[in-house]
């Protein structure tokens, strides 16, 4: 089984949170985040998804309990579930549409796990890792232990088992020991049997005692009888005068009610509901009024108005009748204007004909004079052609002319350049100085960056505080262990919280310790109880003074006023504490309280002052550690913090070295660059001779060094001298060819011009004579004669457009906008005689709009009228379900009116205060009455005279102290002859001798049954692990060999079995080394082994059950990356065949995840 989603909906600190774990071929899933990021939340989550929520869910700090909410989408085989766990007693899980799901639903896919085997077998973090490389070194000695404890997930069965046989042997063993359980009580036993056999001798004074004994335990039963009967008698009475008001009141009510009758049972708020409905009832009337009048009021508006249906039929046509006006009002001046501007283009073209001395009055005869327009154009043409005919025969030859003269100057040119190459060394040189770019601000960046890290490891450095110190003395630190820290401090908040919690109980203690004084004090200044001592006390100075009297001590006649004083103080004193007996008790009660209230406040105190002591203990044991670490004073709240900034002082300080190796290489790279190049251009300046692009003063300033910017300005300069001149060379050399080449090509172009000029020139022989004008003519007189042509057909045709365009449409739009308003005048009953179509529009769209605003006022009409009448109606119906309201009420009461309907709900208020009365009557006799049913209390009240109570009340208080003084006398009898029973030899002695030698027995059955159970779980647990030995040890270990090999990289190459010890035991095999006990390991070594064999375990597990998830958590935080990468292969080869979810907050250890499982691995950050 794997999930292919996780749904944290409501959870810890998640809300509809949703972890994506895609299948891939090795199942594996990183969960990173930092501490807190709830990592163990979700670790949490995935059992209680699967096996439900505890009864008290630790994770329901943020969504109440009864909304926590998980889910999932599980995956086994070909089948999918989505499911949603809730938090409750059944049915907790549901499909996400939050039904139920049948039991059994998860079966297929957990098979017959459960919680404790799931988190057991399945599950793995750094702590447990920790205690199982723990336990692994305790049970080094049986490989049996060693193999069943790792695969099965537990730890310290060894210790289970050694404490188990250790207890049989303390038990019983077959060889006698004072120290065994058994034969210590055997010992015992012996001893009673003996004692008894002396204490058995039985004589006749032991059974005269013993008669005189039963006989005054008979006589102390009769008055303790008598006593009872007093009791119950005086409890009657009491109770009598207890309930007499009860019943009195009782029968009062009964009696009342009986004279109301049985009026009708109305609701409670019957009266409140009547003065509702009839106050709605009103409103309902005034609404209805209030309405109907504007029914009226609508009416007779609507009376009054009479809207044209005719023009509200044609307002659209009118509407677009006035559009037309608008649009056509400024024709009849355009038409006319129009006019004049034919006339105008008329006189231009006549004016034109004249002067061409054509005879031609009018316009169609003119137009039959002008030539055709294909004609004048290719005269046109012709004309503007000559030009340019002339102009390319110019410019032909005075292209030649300038070509020539360019060619000769090249060549010129090409015999003035000097000749020459710069060196290879020196443009290797340029080229590498060049590549190292801006060496100047790449020297800054490099010197900047070291002076920022210089002063970041400083301000590192700094963070370290007190403890500051060299890097490679903190590299070589020992540090506490986090999770040792972290358990400290939480120790320690632990212990502060529960200090501030006992500070807070202790203050309530005190705050209820003087409440509590205060209210015995107070109990005791009120009531003045008196106890039982203090009337013992009263009749004893009574007794005392009588027998100082009957003595003769006294004097009678003294002494009397004395005696009866004191007689009337010890009666007075009986009185109180017969009528204060139950206030005295209260005053013991609240005593009591306080006692138990100074007693908690001192233990309290003592559990402060022992949180005190164990955290000034802690405190000093931690002093002593930290200062063995090299870090003394440092409290456990700043080591975390004050790690990391040592990590970050390290880190800081590596990279501050490898920016200053970067600048040194940089240095290196820029002189030897800065070298090259000077001895490349001094070079360059010794061959001035050979040459000519280098000068003297150039090489002159190479003789002494200098930077490698100025350097390589000045090579780049020399370089870009020999170039240029090369690269004149090249262009000159080009032009050279190209000027060859188009002084051919113009020579050329200088015949073809002339011999196109001449064509040209036939060409206008034969068009001029076609359009009247002699062949002769010069140029400017031809193009005359073609303007004036072209002016006259310029202007016959616009004033063809004139007519045809404006003038004729402009008439068409006037003869159509008359005959539409000569038309809808008509439709609308509008006299139209003498009357313009523009008048007809204007006085057609104001009766349109005059009709229009009256329909509209018609609708707005009706629909209030429509509105009013409905309000009417529902006040009609409002009001006629409040009387049906009212109409059962009224019926119940026989009422006609809501007068009357209130009389009788008045009653009916009565009645139930009433009965009431009587039930709460009744109960308060229930409750007073003893448990006595009501007619019994009523008989019993009924056959008594409530005068003659208080006065047997006294007769029976003044027999039950004579009964108690008679006890008083049979218990010290009783207590004298039993003492005198117990001092006969024999019977005490011999119950003694009993008691011990059935103790001993029963310490000897114990002790026989205690042994079986533990001898026999020994036994059952040793052949438990030598059976999972003898089944599992072969295969288990060779796969627990390979895994532990890659762990330690090598370092171990298999795990052996020694066969010749016993039991049997495990090793570990170095390679081309010595076998190596478990004790002989590492304890990281240990750790690894333990890993290697729970994987191994695993991957037995899994080839005959069904797959569930791992969870590893944070299982390499003390390894470094390549233990870390060893361990990732290890799960991920088990991630071959189960899902594996990896949770850490080292999120350094993602880019290795990638590098072991690949780019591919699922990372899902918190």
């Amino acid at each position: 089984m794997r999930i292919d989603r996780l749904e944290l909906i409501r959870y810890g600190k998640f809300t509809d949170r949703e972890v994506a774990l895609p299948r891939a071929e090795q199942d594996f899933h990183v969960v990173v985040g930092a501490n807190e990021a709830g990592k163990s939340t979700l670790r949490a989550a995935l059992s209680d998804l699967l096996y439900g929520f505890p009864k008290s869910p630790p994770h329901a700090f943020l969504h109440p309990m009864s909304e926590l909410r998980l889910g999932a989408v599980l995956h086994q085989g070909g089948d999918t579930l989505h499911f949603h766990r809730t938090k409750g007693i059944k049915q907790t899980v549901r499909g996400p549409d939050d039904q139920p799901l049948p039991d059994g639903t998860l079966t297929p896919y957990l098979g017959a796990s459960d919680r404790a085997f799931f988190e057991q077998m399945f599950g793995l973090n750094h702590q447990r890792l920790i205690d199982g490389g723990h336990h692994i070194l305790t049970a080094g000695s049986d490989i049996g232990q060693m193999l069943f404890e790792s695969a099965a997930g537990v730890a310290s069965l060894g210790t289970v088992r050694d404490a188990l046989q250790a207890e049989a042997d303390k038990l019983w063993s077959p060889r006698k020991a004072k120290d065994r359980a058994y034969y210590a009580a055997l010992d015992d036993y012996e001893a009673a049997v003996a004692e008894l056999k002396k204490l058995t001798v039985r004589t006749k004074d032991w059974a005269d005692a013993e008669g005189q004994v039963v006989r005054l335990e008979a006589d102390l039963r009769a008055a303790r009888a008598s006593q009872a009967a007093l009791t119950a008698r005086r409890t009657a009475l009491e109770r009598i005068r207890r309930v007499a008001p009860y019943v009195a009141d009782l029968r009062k009510r009964r009696d009342d009610m009986a004279v109301l009758g049985s009026p009708p049972d109305l609701p409670e708020d019957a009266a409140r509901q009547l003065a509702a409905a009839e106050r709605d009832m009103a409103l309902a009337e005034s609404q209805r009024k209030s309405q109907l009048q504007i029914v009226a009021d609508c009416d007779a508006a609507l009376q009054g108005l009479s809207p044209d249906a005719r023009l509200i039929a044609l307002h659209d046509d009118i509407l677009a009748l006035n559009e037309w006006r608008l649009q056509y009002r400024a024709h009849a001046g355009d038409i006319l204007r129009r006019q004049a501007e034919v006339d105008a283009q008329w006189a231009t073209a006549a004016k034109a004909a004249r002067e061409l001395g054509w005879d031609a009055a009018t316009e169609a005869e003119l137009l039959q004079r002008v030539p055709a327009l294909p004609l004048r154009r290719s005269l046109d043409g012709l004309m503007r052609e000559r030009g340019a005919r002339v102009q390319a025969v110019q410019a032909a030859t005075q292209a030649l002319d300038t070509r020539q003269r360019e060619r000769d100057r090249v060549r010129t040119q090409l015999d003035a350049l000097p000749q020459g190459d710069v060196p290879l060394a020196l443009r290797a040189a340029v080229q590498a100085a060049q590549q190292l770019g801006d060496t100047d601000a790449t020297q800054r960046k490099y010197r900047l960056e070291v002076e920022r890290l210089q002063a970041r490891a400083d301000a590192a450095g700094a963070a370290l505080g007190a403890w500051r110190a060299p890097v490679e003395t903190l590299r070589g630190m020992s540090l506490p262990r986090l999770d040792a820290v972290d358990a400290l401090r939480q120790q320690q908040a632990a212990d502060a919280a529960e200090l501030r919690a006992l500070d807070t109980r202790l203050a309530r203690l005190d705050d209820d310790l003087r409440k509590q004084s205060g209210d015995v004090q107070r109990y005791r200044d009120t009531w003045q109880p008196v106890s039982r001592d203090d009337v013992l006390a009263a009749r004893r100075r009574r007794d005392d003074a009588w027998a100082r009297i009957t003595s003769g001590e006294s004097v009678l006649p003294l002494s009397a006023p004395d005696y009866e004083a004191l007689l009337r103080e010890a009666d007075d004193v009986a009185d109180r504490r017969e009528n204060t007996v139950h206030h005295a008790s209260e005053l013991k009660r609240l005593q009591d309280d306080l006692a138990r209230l100074t007693a908690e406040r001192a233990q309290t105190t003592a559990q402060q002052e022992r949180l005190r002591a164990a955290d000034t203990a802690r405190r000093a044991d931690w002093a002593v550690t930290i200062a063995a670490h090299g870090l003394p004073g440092m409290a456990p709240e700043g080591v975390a913090d004050w790690m990391a900034a040592r990590t970050a002082a390290i880190e800081a300080a590596d990279v501050l070295d490898d920016a200053r190796r970067v600048e040194a290489s940089w240095d290196a790279a820029v002189a030897a660059a800065t070298q090259d190049l000077h001895d490349a251009l001094r070079d360059a300046g010794m061959q001035e001779a050979g040459t000519r692009g280098l000068g003297s003063q150039e090489a002159g300033r190479l003789d002494r060094p200098d930077s490698l910017p100025r350097l390589l300005l000045h090579a780049t300069a020399l370089i870009q001298q020999v170039n240029d001149a090369q690269g004149q060379r090249r262009a000159l050399e080009t032009q050279w060819s190209d000027a060859t080449v188009a002084v051919d090509d113009l020579a050329r172009a200088v015949a073809a011009a002339q011999a196109a000029l001449t064509a040209w020139e036939a060409a206008w022989k034969h068009a001029a004579s076609g359009v009247g004008i002699a062949a002769d003519a010069d140029l400017a007189h031809a193009q005359a004669s073609l303007e004036l042509v072209a002016s006259i057909d310029a202007a016959l045709t616009e004033m063809s457009k004139l007519r045809i365009g404006r003038i004729d449409t402009m008439r068409a739009d006037l003869a159509k906008f008359d005959a539409e308003a000569q038309r809808l005048g008509g439709l609308a009953g509008l006299p139209i005689a003498d009357r313009s179509a523009a008048d007809i529009a204007i006085a057609l769209q104001q009766q349109a709009t005059a009709a229009m605003e009256q329909q509209a006022e018609v609708r707005r009409l009706t629909t209030a009228r429509m509105a009013a009448a409905k309000a009417v109606a529902d006040a009609v119906a409002r009001q006629d379900g409040l009387a049906a309201t009212l109409r059962p009420w009224m019926t119940q009461a026989g009422a006609t009116t809501h007068e009357e309907l209130a009389a009788a709900i008045a009653r009916s208020d009565r009645h139930r205060q009433l009965r009431d009365a009587v039930a709460a009557a009744e109960h308060q006799l229930a409750e007073s009455g003893d448990g006595l049913a009501l007619n019994a209390l009523f008989a019993e009240v009924d056959g008594s005279d409530p005068a003659d109570v208080s006065a047997q009340l006294a007769q029976l208080t003044s027999e039950a102290d004579a009964l108690m003084d008679t006890q008083n006398a049979l218990s010290a009898q009783l207590s004298t002859a039993q003492a005198a029973l117990n001092a006969m030899a024999g019977s005490d002695d011999a119950a003694r001798a009993e008691g011990r030698k059935q103790e001993s027995l029963a310490r000897m059955t114990g002790a026989v049954e205690r042994y079986l159970k533990v001898a026999t779980a020994a036994r059952l647990l040793k052949w438990s692990v030598d059976r999972y030995r003898e089944t599992r040890q072969g295969p288990m270990l060779k796969r627990a060999s390979d895994i532990f090999a890659g762990l330690t990289l090598g370092s171990f190459e298999l795990l052996a079995v020694d066969f010749d010890s016993e039991p049997l035991t495990l090793m570990g095999k170095r390679p081309g080394g010595p076998l190596v006990p478990v004790e002989g390991m590492s304890e990281g070594t240990r750790d690894q082994l333990y890993l290697a064999l729970r994987l191994a375990a695993l991957h037995q597990h899994l080839q005959h059950a069904l797959a569930l998830p791992f969870v590893a958590d944070d299982l390499f935080i003390n390894y470094d990356d390549a233990r870390s990468r060893a361990g990732l292969r290890a799960l991920g080869d088990l991630s071959r065949h189960t899902q594996v979810v990896f949770l850490t907050h080292h999120d350094h250890l993602v880019p290795v995840i990638q590098e072991v499982l690949g780019k591919t691995v699922n990372v899902v950050a918190l």
